[in-house]
This record gives structure tokens, sequence and C-alpha cells, in this order.
């Protein structure tokens, strides 16, 4: 593009973000650049740094609005998976990007930099060995990678975040971090997370709901979880009180109830006769007195109840 070599000062994700707003205030394509050389002629013949630090300071708070937003809204829902929060990865990605040329460009930034690497490198090896105390007590049995290859990779990503950050400065250290971080994460998502059990109790449940009781009426009580209708690709009915949830398992026709544990007993003993189990969704609980402890990580999570006898032999 025409021009931009007049944009000197800025490099990186600051200038790609100015060369955004260029385009937006001349109204036209960044092919015409029009809106380019106006921004850039006005920043270079008035010498205004403040034009461009303003402008890259609004565009941090809206990244900062973007990520926060998206973990807030989903801290709040009920129902949580982990894609969920893959819309706040791009913002989280370009608040880095802007915090690491910053820190290479200005020397006061560098302390903070230094904190948070800090913070990182010890973060690092308490994962390590979180993650070996889950891997060595809750994957599936079909699981054959050794638990001890999650922890080594963190480890390692330590080690060289610290020696890239000693020897090349900190933007090689913010690389080893970036790769470290992509690097767990890939293998995390491709070969751990597939192999613990409990992580997803709705798709083992709902298959054995499908299976025993295809055709039966569906209602949940004490759980809001939009993955049981998508599973059993059945209508659900929310049931707001244990007297409601009795009542649907004593209606005529067949009916299956899905509950948390602990409501069992009550909703047996509202509806005799009409509350026989017949699947269950074991979770997996991650907690350091489970993870270190005698306690088993699993538990049972959701159940499937059904007012018909004979549905569980």
């Amino acid at each position: 593009m025409r021009g931009l070599e007049r944009f000197a000062p800025l490099t990186g994700i600051g200038f790609v973000l100015l060369v955004i707003v260029a385009v937006i205030v001349g109204g036209e394509t960044p092919d015409s650049n029009d809106g380019i050389v106006k921004v850039v002629n006005y920043w270079k013949d008035n010498q205004d740094q403040a034009v461009a630090s303003a402008i890259i300071a609004a565009f941090s708070a809206v990244f900062l609005v973007w990520f926060a937003g998206v973990i807030a809204l989903f801290t709040l829902s009920k129902a949580k998976i982990p894609h969920y929060l893959l819309p706040s990865h791009p913002a989280a990605a370009l608040l880095t990007g802007l915090f690491i040329e910053r820190m290479a460009a200005v020397g006061s930034a560098r302390g903070l930099w230094r904190a948070a690497t800090s913070v990182v490198l010890l973060l690092l090896p308490a994962a390590g060995v979180a993650a070996w105390a889950l891997l060595r007590r809750a994957p599936d049995a079909a699981m054959t990678v050794p638990a001890a290859v999650l922890p080594a990779l963190l480890a390692l990503g330590a080690i060289g975040i610290a020696v890239a950050g000693r020897r090349r400065g900190p933007v090689a250290a913010s690389v080893a971090l970036a790769v470290t971080s992509a690097t767990t994460a890939a293998y995390a998502a491709l070969v751990v997370v597939p192999g613990l059990g409990g992580l997803q109790t709705v798709p083992q449940l709902a298959a054995r709901i499908t299976a025993t009781a295809p055709a039966s009426r569906m209602g949940q009580y004490g759980v809001v979880s939009a993955g049981l209708v998508h599973y059993t690709r059945h209508p659900v009915t929310l049931l707001k009180s244990a007297e409601a949830a009795a009542a649907f398992l004593q209606a005529p026709g067949d009916a299956v109830l899905v509950l948390p544990r602990p409501d069992v007993p009550a909703i047996a003993a509202l509806a005799p006769g009409a509350a026989h189990e017949i699947g269950v969704g074991t979770r997996l609980v991650v907690r350091l007195d489970r993870l270190f402890g005698d306690r088993s990580p699993f538990e049972d999570g959701l159940v499937a109840l059904t007012n018909r006898p004979h549905a569980t032999q």
C-alpha cells in the first residue's frame, strides 16, 4: 500500500490497528489508500504520537471488554462446555500482542512483563503436578498415553521460557510462552481430554435413555441441560419443583426424569413405585482433595429415572 512506509514509528499490531482506523476514516478500500494517507500525513506532519497512542488505547479497551464480557457471560451460565470460551481467544491474543509490543518499545513496561512471566513460570510446574495427579487417577481404561507426557511438556515449556528470556530477551520468552501454550493446549485437546471419562455426563446418559426408553416423555429437574435435548433428539420438560417432578413420573404413559443424584431419594419418596433408575452419568470432580487423597475423583452426577419397572431389567 502507498504511504505506509512513512508510518515508521509504529510496528506490529499497533500499526495494523492504526491502518484499520485509517481505512474507516477515509471511507475507502485499502487498495485506494485515501483513508490511510490522510491519517499517515496528519500524524507525520504534526509529529503527534498521542494520536496513535489514543487509537491503540481505544482498541485495547475494546479488546478488554470483549474478553471480559465473554468470560463473565459464560461464568454466569449454568451450562458450561470448554469451547464456549473460544470467542474470547482472539481478544486475548490481540491484548497479549499489544502488551508484548509495548514491553519491547517502552522500558517501564518490562518490569510488569517480568512480574507476569515470573508468575507464569511458577504456575507451569504447579499445573504439571496437578495434571500428573489427574491423569494418574482419572483416565479412561482405553487411554494408553503415559500420565507424565503433559506434565513433561509443561515443565519443558517453563524451562524454555526462562532460558529464552535470559539469553534472548522478553520477545523471545514471549514466543516461547506462546509455543508452550499452543503445544500443551493442542495435546490436551487432542489426546488427554478424549481419554478422560466424566467430563461430559449428558452424552452417556442420553445414549442409555434412547436405548432403553426412546418413546417416553422426558423431563428434567434440578438441572438445566440443553445438551439433553441435543443428544436425545427429544423435547424435554423443565420441572421446577419436587412435587412437579413426582407428578410427571406418576402421570399416565411412559416417562423418563433426569435429575441430580442427591435429589433421587426425595423424588422416589414422593412417587413410590414410579421411580426406577435406568442410567447414571458419572462426572469427574477436579479438586485437590480428590486428586491427592483416597477419595475417588468420580461421582454420580445425573441420574435417569423411569416409571416403567421392566425398563431396568
